[in-house]
């Protein structure tokens, strides 16, 4: 995996692997034959310490959905927090492991849709994130599904976050087909109540609204892994029967080039359309318009 499709970047000087024998032995078999750029940092090292909670506020989008395999006392503290990969010594390989999405150490899954009853499938796919980025056109059209996917699908998303405040943009229509608008300060309240109790925190929510979105896929992105629907992402009703004759969720890591390659894409063009509004119709953004990935 970190040959194929990482870049590397070591935070040590190159002059220690001359003095262990174990390390150079290590070091040859890690960058030969890879296909991404390799990098010391040795004069600068990065993260800043003292590690923080909060340092990553400070990254750039690459650095956000970087894995960070650190020595460092204070490690196990910003592990916890659940916004970005850190690993310490001995956690490294378990760390790196929950980016494999698959038993055959693949970097994307199929989930069959019409075999599912809620959203707990999703438990043992979640990874750390600062950011949930939503493209669904429909998603808050209908205020009778919220109940049974929005809010418990973002309550599944945010589950390993602790005492941190997720950036929650959605990229959405304004009202249906009869001119019906979502409540969406009441939407807002909702989910920073409920994402509250998971975190301990209340998360940052962003709606970005069009008369007609221009997006057609339906797409969830967090740091580490994109999340792509068929029709909807509204999926269940109130009996846990399943309401979408869509048939896969593909959840795909940026642990694989390409598909972060396209996480990226789909971030600027998300930026895209933001710069357009802000533009022609800048009171189409809704609310806390706060995002590491996305500027306002």
């Amino acid at each position: 995996m970190l040959k194929q499709h990482f870049d590397i970047k070591f935070n040590f000087n190159k002059d220690d692997i001359k003095k262990d024998e174990d390390l150079r032995i290590f070091m040859t078999e890690l960058t030969q034959g890879i296909r991404g750029s390799t990098e010391f940092l040795c004069d600068n090292v990065y993260p800043p310490r003292p590690l923080k909670s909060n340092t990553h506020r400070f990254f750039d989008k690459d650095h956000l959905s970087a894995v960070y395999l650190i020595n460092d006392e204070r490690i196990s503290t910003i592990m916890d927090n659940g916004t970005i990969m850190y690993a310490g010594v001995g956690n490294e390989v378990d760390e790196l492991s929950r980016l494999i999405k698959d038993d055959y150490g693949g970097f994307s899954t199929d989930i069959q849709v019409q075999q599912l009853k809620n959203w707990d499938f999703l438990d043992k796919y979640i990874t750390p994130m600062t950011d949930i980025i939503i493209a669904d056109r429909y998603i808050l059209l209908d205020d009778t599904l919220y109940e049974y996917n929005i809010y418990p699908l973002l309550r599944k998303l945010c589950q390993k976050v602790r005492n941190a405040s997720v950036n929650i943009t959605f990229f959405t229509t304004r009202h249906d087909n009869q001119m019906k608008t979502p409540r969406w300060d009441t939407i807002r309240r909702e989910i920073r109540s409920r994402i509250q109790q998971i975190t301990g925190q209340a998360p940052k929510v962003t709606f970005v609204l069009f008369y007609k979105m221009p997006e057609h896929d339906r797409t969830i992105f967090t740091n580490y892994q994109c999340l792509c629907s068929g029709d909807t992402l509204n999926y269940f009703d109130s009996k846990n029967g399943v309401i979408t004759n869509g048939r896969h969720l593909t959840i795909k890591s940026a642990a694989h080039r390409n598909n972060y390659i396209n996480a990226m894409q789909f971030i600027n063009d998300m930026q895209t359309l933001i710069n357009k509004l802000k533009r022609d119709n800048p009171d189409a953004i809704l609310f806390d318009k706060s995002s590491c990935y996305l500027k306002f």
